[in-house]
């Protein structure tokens, strides 16, 4: 005979909650941590945020982690009303048992009264059930989790209330169970496992969680708090399941399905950030792309490269066409900015296409500063041998006004006047063809040498 003590879900009444909290937040101002202190002093602070927020699984999750981390037993007193609030009376009882053997709290005192009401209030809630398995070598599962038995004789304590339980073992057909445990009560269930034919394997039903959102707290069935960042899959008996998602600073998801065959069931968790954060539980995130234009998704959605989000860690990827895409991880820390600076590596595609491109563009510099040279090679040119045809002008000019002065008439006066017009107006076009031609090789040189040194800073 096997015999398991098992209890649901449930909260606490509305005093015994308040005057719970309370403690929980006062004691937690005093606690300390020593090494490593700064891991586990996060997990404590986050452990109190949970609580004031009712999440009290959440904040039970991050209690452990700070003890595990660093085991001050004055953590014992909050992680025990996390249990005890969270539904969770059997550990809840555990927990503050350990407290006040290590505490050694003195008889009487306030808080030894305060523990044994919590202690009290936690122990009403226990239920009692009683299976016999066959063949009795079978794994139990209960609500999903292995449950593991010292000896057939020893009760189990868990909490009261629906739950599932799920025996396999190799060469039979699982067998599924449902049960309802009331409190200070027994039940009895009873498993027996068919054997399957020689070619068939036992099988069970396994939960796959995937989150885009890291560190996501999953709960199958009201039984312990898991991450999502731990791929080990869990183990699900045929019926009806619900499964609880949940994150500091996100709203919590709830989802329900139906397992009506073996195989894998896979889920995907759908949270989204409380649409009110306090500043206490946000942190900027800037991103600074080396390539403009760059798409930014964090926690699997489209970001902008400033943007506000909840504490703890999210995934970041950015990515743009020709660019190998890039991946990180970023822990975010309350009113704090944390910027993130990304060089992107081109394609080994792209990069031989940039190469070819650049070859070309250089080319195209070549000849437009080779342009730019003669064509101002051709102004400067033009500009010298009209220079030549206006100091001739010139001197003509000079000779035909001496004759008009000295008021001496020849027969070509009239034909010379005329002439020097002609060669006047032709003087000043060719000063403008070369005018044009030294803006236009200049132009083509000033863009050759800045294509050069555009190229050499890419």
């Amino acid at each position: 005979m096997i015999i398991i003590r098992m209890a649901n879900r449930a909260t606490l009444v509305a005093r015994f909650q308040q005057v719970a909290v309370a403690a929980a937040l006062a004691l937690g101002n005093n606690v300390s941590f020593a090494q490593p202190g700064p891991s586990a002093s996060e997990h404590f602070k986050r452990g109190l945020e949970f609580a004031q927020q009712g999440q009290f699984e959440a904040a039970a999750q991050e209690f452990k982690s700070a003890y595990d981390i660093s085991p001050r037993s004055a953590v014992l007193f909050n992680l025990g009303q996390a249990y005890a609030l969270g539904g969770k009376p059997v550990q809840a009882v555990e927990t503050l048992k350990r407290y006040l053997s290590e505490n050694q709290v003195k008889a009487g005192s306030a808080r030894r009264t305060l523990v044994e009401e919590l202690m009290m209030r936690s122990e009403r809630r226990i239920g009692y059930l009683t299976i016999s398995v066959a063949p009795p070598d079978a794994e139990l599962f209960v609500d999903g989790l292995l449950h593991k038995l010292t000896t057939l004789d020893e009760p189990i304590l868990l909490a009261v209330g629906e739950h599932n339980v799920l025996a396999v073992s190799s060469g039979y057909e699982p067998a599924t169970g449902q049960v309802q445990i009331a409190a200070n009560a027994s039940r009895t269930l009873k498993l027996t496992l068919n054997r399957q034919a020689a070619t068939l394997q036992a099988a069970a039903a396994q939960l796959e969680v995937t989150c885009a959102i890291p560190a996501t707290l999953v709960q199958l069935d009201g039984g312990e708090l898991r991450s999502s960042d731990d791929r080990k899959e869990l183990a699900l008996g045929m019926g009806q399941h619900e499964i609880r998602f949940e994150r500091l600073g996100y709203e919590r998801t709830v989802m329900h399905l139906a397992v009506k065959n073996p195989g894998i069931v896979r889920v995907d968790c759908d949270l989204h950030p409380t649409r009110t954060l306090p500043e206490s539980l946000t942190g900027e995130l800037m991103i600074e792309s080396s390539e403009p234009g760059a798409e930014i998704l964090v926690d699997g959605g489209r970001a902008r490269p400033s943007t506000l989000l909840p504490i703890g860690p999210h995934l970041i990827e950015i990515r743009r066409t020709g660019f190998l895409p890039w991946s990180g991880r970023v822990e975010l820390r309350a009113r704090r900015r944390e910027t993130i600076k990304i060089a992107l590596r081109p394609t080994p595609e792209y990069d031989l296409e940039e190469r070819v491109r650049e070859r070309s563009r250089r080319r195209w510099t070549y000849v437009t500063g080779g342009a730019g040279v003669a064509v101002l090679g051709a102004a400067l040119t033009t500009y010298v041998l009209n220079s030549q045809r206006y100091r001739q002008w010139g001197r003509d000019r000079d000779l035909t006004s001496s004759e008009v002065r000295a008021q001496r008439w020849s027969p070509t006066l009239d034909a010379r006047v005329s002439d020097l017009q002609r060669q006047s107006a032709s003087i000043q076009l060719v000063d403008d063809v070369a005018a044009g031609l030294c803006i236009l090789g200049t132009g083509l040189l000033s863009y050759a040498v800045v294509s050069w040194f555009s190229s050499e800073t890419r």
